[in-house]
């Protein structure tokens, strides 16, 4: 089994729409329902067949991944992933972190086969890091841009259509509280690095 592991506010929403647009599989969360299932009438993806592509986890069960399944970690930066899971509320920061790090900790010691992707790379170089997941997932992404309905190019294409396409999904942003990048005092940024410093 295939497994795409992150910290909550990631982008593991959007790597699965993705996932499923150009594979035409579904992928799961932890109540085995698919992106498309939760955009609903909204939905453009086609599933064309029934086992998942991925299963997403933001913890780790023990015992359910094993060195035979292949790991996705998404990796994105935690003041800006952690920030909008704790609600922007810093008594919830350290706990928050420690989830963060265990993510962290379980994918530098998996034996099996693995990829880290980036959250800022697969945005700012969408072909490339699609590409690269699309191989380690078995599939050919040459297939998928000469086939006759040339389905890669034309995603890549309309790329920030589907973006919104996905993010529509969500009842606010899931970049950033209320829409807005956050940025933080030298105060608050220290006290964010002394938590990081003691794991």
């Amino acid at each position: 089994m295939n497994y795409l592991v992150s910290y909550n506010r990631s982008g593991n929403t959007w790597v699965r729409y993705i996932l499923e647009y150009l594979t035409h599989q579904p992928t799961w969360g932890h109540q085995k329902y698919s992106i498309s299932e939760r955009m609903g009438e909204k939905s453009n993806i086609t599933i064309l067949h029934g086992e998942p592509i991925v299963i997403k986890r933001h913890q780790i069960i023990p015992n359910e991944i094993t060195n035979q399944d292949k790991v996705v970690f998404l990796l994105r930066d935690y003041k800006e992933c952690i920030w909008n899971s704790m609600d922007c509320k810093w008594e919830k920061f350290e706990p928050e972190f420690v989830k963060y790090w265990n993510l962290l900790k379980f994918f530098d010691e998996f034996d099996g086969k693995k990829l880290l992707i980036k959250y800022e790379d697969l945005m700012n170089d969408p072909k490339t890091f699609i590409s690269t997941l699309l191989i380690f997932l078995g599939f050919d992404p040459f297939e998928l841009i000469f086939n006759e309905d040339n389905e890669f190019n034309k995603f890549l294409a309309d790329y920030e259509y589907h973006k919104e396409k996905c993010f529509s999904i969500y009842n606010n942003s899931i970049n950033t509280k209320n829409g807005e990048k956050p940025t933080f005092t030298e105060e608050e940024l220290l006290y964010m690095k002394n938590i990081v410093g003691k794991k």
